[in-house]
């Protein structure tokens, strides 16, 4: 909508941040890589399992059928050694993963999601080019 940016953090907590063009002092919303927590950013260091990769890429995954024009999810991609989950797709209302792309190994380097939304193709670092079929569809959000 050229109004929205998705950015990547490093391995300090940054995770995905959800900018808003017009107001860029601070994000709108951070997405952690365990996806939605009650915990704040403290409390999920004091974890002992916690776990907030680099994220290597990360880009708006638009709803099917509409042609890039409505997104409601972001694809990221990152290096997970702990869980082994480079690609996940995240619900940009909720902060939920909706989906997790196991087969990328090592890390995800590359990723991009067709117009329509019904394709995802995933470069890992063994050189490796995944297609996925992908439909993602909008749904009601109370």
């Amino acid at each position: 909508n050229n109004q929205q940016v998705v950015t990547g953090g490093g391995s300090l907590c940054e995770g995905i941040h959800l900018w808003d063009m017009r107001k860029l002092d601070k994000p709108m919303k951070h997405f952690g890589w365990e996806g939605t927590k009650n915990e704040t950013i403290e409390q999920q260091k004091i974890d002992k399992y916690f776990v907030n990769p680099t994220v290597n890429v990360v880009k708006f995954a638009p709803i099917a059928g509409t042609l890039g024009l409505d997104s409601d999810y972001i694809m990221a991609g990152c290096r997970d050694n702990l869980n082994q989950s480079h690609v996940k797709c995240i619900a940009t209302r909720t902060g939920a993963i909706v989906n997790e792309f196991k087969y990328v190994k090592d890390s995800c380097l590359s990723l991009d999601v067709s117009r329509d939304g019904s394709l995802a193709c995933l470069a890992d670092t063994t050189g490796v080019l995944h297609m996925e079929n992908i439909n993602l569809m909008k749904k009601d959000f109370c």
